[in-house]
């Protein structure tokens, strides 16, 4: 049931052949298919009519445009249309068009050959636009004056008119390929739709306040010099280093896949903290008295990781989240269980009272203590480790951490999450800059092809909240904001520093941790679900569950809190 709710299931249409631009009649045709499908399936659009949503500002500037404008548009130009338009309606980061993984990843996808990244330092507007690899036209820490006569400014604002987001720090996390994309540089202004020059003049700015001018090129994918994206590639999802000097050990996930590469990485590196297997070049052996998580590259996934991860810690059970799901016949006919009354009801969900069997265009919850329930039956089969890491208190002022996640715009999704739970537990302490999500938040997504297009619809089904008092309480709409902000500098970036791990390995002082005292137990005013078993006697305990086949990929769904879908 977790993985039915937290994967991406797929619509299926006839495929037809494709053309290069649309017309007005297609343009049309696709944007009903999108409004047809967002009012009949998406949680938001629950209860709402056609005539009411066609009827407000966002979707009539798109009506307007289309039949004023009497002009093709290119795939690209039409879904940063169709994105403006959802962000307008629905401010939801998962929620939005994309174009086909074939299109933009195609051997003639060109991008413009730098790595642009934005200065995140805390703050809702980026400190500047910085280029961080070396390549044959611009330096590691060249800032970016101007694209072809746009700035930074100009281009952000662009972003944050088209791009489906939460906040402003989803924005300025977005991945290094994105802004480079052709398709970004149209939809900035850099180049026309459709057709671009070999060329692209680029102003930056180098140390000593020196400016240099360059020609940049558009290349494939495969000709591109700039390194670091290349290298990203090839970037494993999860690892970890042992650092040695400073006693710390740092996992870093850069994406939340619960599968044996991660339980394999996982295993073997709390088998190095806890056992002290690991020795230094003098074959000292090394004892590990901190450790670090990296989510700041983490784009979301499979919330599973989160106890897997948190059960080699030494701490009180801890509160998780719920989930309110809406089904629809589209979602019933692609997860089936989903609208199964009684698949659902063994796992402790209560939907109304109807002589149907399936579920039918309705609301139900999956409550935090059926969702602590189902986290811990999707890890209970795993080796349980003999020792675990002992935790210190986590006081107001940040004392005496020993246990340090790091997060940034880019922290999406269900790695948001985790980071919330272990801010809000007291687990650890949070470092970096504010996390691209919010809560609540929409999520199981649900990707369907737009009929005649290269475009696909990608549509939330389900809210994520953190407990049953979450609704009107005090925590609508907001984001993890890190205990301490620490953001980053161009020079930081010229120095090829990492300012947040390296503000923590500043804090370390290994003989001054006090190791023997444990995380507080979760404030009364907290969701009351725990890991690893749950709190209500009406509720069988995770060991009592087996999920196997479909039922697991079910489960899997609704604890994946959606992965984000957006084509890298």
């Amino acid at each position: 049931l977790l993985l039915a709710l937290l994967t991406v299931p797929h619509a299926t249409m006839a495929q037809f052949s494709i053309k290069h631009t649309l017309d007005i009649d297609e343009q049309m045709n696709a944007l009903y298919a999108v409004l047809n499908v967002t009012v009949s399936t998406a949680f938001v659009t629950y209860n709402t009519t056609m005539q009411e949503i066609e009827s407000t500002e966002a979707v009539q500037a798109v009506l307007q445009d289309i039949e004023e404008g009497h002009q093709n548009k290119t795939h690209d130009e039409f879904s940063f249309m169709l994105n403006q338009m959802l962000q307008n309606l629905y401010q939801d980061a998962h929620f939005h068009v994309e174009v086909t993984e074939e299109a933009t990843l195609g051997e003639n996808y060109q991008y413009l050959d730098l790595c642009l990244t934005w200065l995140e330092q805390g703050t809702t507007m980026p400190a500047g636009l910085v280029n961080t690899c070396q390549t044959d036209y611009a330096d590691i820490g060249d800032l970016i004056v101007d694209i072809n006569g746009i700035t930074p400014e100009i281009m952000f604002e662009r972003l944050r008119a088209t791009i489906p987001h939460e906040n402003t720090f989803f924005l300025q996390g977005l991945p290094v390929s994105w802004l480079v994309r052709t398709d970004f540089l149209a939809m900035f202004g850099v180049v026309p739709w459709g057709s671009a020059p070999q060329n692209i003049p680029v102003t930056l700015r180098r140390s000593g306040n020196i400016l240099t001018y360059a020609n940049v090129p558009l290349v494939t994918h495969s000709n591109r010099t700039s390194s670091s994206i290349n290298n990203e590639d090839g970037e494993d999802f999860v690892s970890y280093q042992l650092l040695e000097n400073s006693s710390t050990a740092v996992f870093t996930l850069n994406e939340c896949i619960y599968d044996e590469t991660f339980t394999s990485v996982l295993t073997e590196f709390w088998n190095k903290v806890l056992t002290n297997e690991d020795e230094n070049e003098d074959g000292d052996i090394l004892a590990f008295k901190t450790v670090v998580l990296d989510l700041r590259k983490n784009i979301g996934g499979d919330a599973t990781v989160i106890p897997a991860f948190l059960k080699y810690l030494d701490i009180p059970p801890y509160s998780l989240f719920q989930v309110e799901q809406r089904t629809s016949p589209l979602l019933c006919d692609l997860m089936p269980m989903l609208c199964d009354r009684a698949f659902l009801s063994q796992f402790g969900i209560v939907t109304d009272n109807n002589a149907s069997q399936v579920l039918n265009d309705e609301l139900y919850q999956v409550s935090s203590q059926v969702i602590g329930l189902l986290l811990g039956a999707q890890v209970v089969d795993e080796v349980q480790p003999n020792k675990k890491f002992p935790v210190t208190t986590t006081t107001s002022s940040g004392q005496k951490s020993n246990f340090f996640v790091l997060t940034s715009g880019t922290t999406f999704s269900s790695a948001h999450m985790f980071a919330m739970v272990v801010q809000d537990n007291g687990i650890g302490r949070v470092v970096g800059t504010p996390t691209g999500s919010i809560l609540p938040m929409h999520g199981n997504l649900v990707r369907v092809p737009v009929p005649h297009t290269n475009l696909t619809l990608i549509l939330t089904t389900s809210l994520t909240a953190k407990d049953e008092s979450h609704a009107g309480g005090g925590h609508n709409d907001v984001n993890v904001i890190p205990d301490q902000v620490v953001g980053t500098t161009f020079e930081d970036v010229q120095s090829s520093l990492d300012p947040q791990l390296q503000w923590v390995l500043d804090q370390v002082q290994p003989n001054d941790i006090d190791t023997g005292t444990a995380a507080p137990s979760p404030s009364s005013s907290s969701p009351i679900s725990t890991l690893p078993t749950s709190t209500s006697s009406a509720l069988p305990s995770p060991s009592m569950i087996t999920l196997t086949g479909a039922a697991r990929h079910v489960v899997s769904c609704i604890l994946s809190l959606t992965i984000m879908a957006w084509s890298f």
